[in-house]
């Protein structure tokens, strides 16, 4: 396959149809040793390798650096084409804004984004986070004066026809139990998703791109 500027013919290639629920995995198992009925990914050549590269989103071309040096170096290689896109896909970045980070490579700027920007919402998330536990510690304030109001109530109460107010503040204290839960609800997303941002942003400095980011900013 030639490549010339950014067009590329292209190949009809056949794979054996294969039922990867029934391939066991093994801890030992390397490419060089795979059966031959699997699919023989590194034995295709470089343009393919690109071509099937180009299909995956930025955080997964990332990843897939850290597999072997070969796909490592075919990424590097071809990091340009590879995370232009996805710098602009991902971040909203013109033409011009693409390299953020000058000094830092196409792969190095889209990684060096992809930190940021989950560090500027991990932050954001859990400011929010705090809001919220403050509106449920005043909610269950609200929920026990409610509660001690319909009591003292019941204690002065001696014509039945007066209970319409402990009927009022018990409707009241209902509206706010049904805020309580809402929060409750709200508390557990958002930290869920927060344990869930902090392990990808874990992952992504745990990869060694991020080791050179820091220190080409340094």
């Amino acid at each position: 396959m030639s490549v010339s500027g950014n067009k590329r013919t292209s190949h009809a290639c056949e794979f054996e149809t294969i039922d990867y629920k029934k391939v066991k995995p093994d801890d030992n198992m390397h490419s060089s040793n795979l059966s031959p009925s699997l699919f023989p990914f590194n034995q295709l050549s470089t343009d393919l390798k690109l071509t099937i590269f180009e299909k995956l989103n930025g955080k997964d071309i990332i990843s897939a650096c850290e597999v072997c040096k070969e796909w490592k170096q075919v990424i590097d290689k071809n990091q340009e084409i590879l995370f232009r896109k996805a710098i602009e896909q991902d971040f909203g970045y013109s033409e011009e804004q693409i390299l953020v980070k000058p000094q830092l490579s196409y792969k190095e700027n889209y990684l060096y984004n992809c930190v940021r920007t989950k560090e500027d919402r991990l932050q954001r998330l859990d400011h929010y986070i705090k809001e919220l536990e403050l509106k449920y510690v005043d909610l269950q304030d609200l929920c026990t004066k409610a509660e001690d109001v319909k009591h003292q109530l019941s204690s002065f109460i001696i014509d039945p026809s007066e209970e319409d107010a402990i009927i009022h503040v018990s409707a009241i204290e209902q509206d706010v139990l049904c805020e309580v839960e809402c929060v409750r609800k709200n508390l557990d997303k958002a930290r869920s998703l927060e344990i869930g941002l902090s392990k990808e942003v874990d992952k992504l400095k745990a990869s060694s791109s991020w080791t050179l980011v820091q220190a080409r900013l340094r």
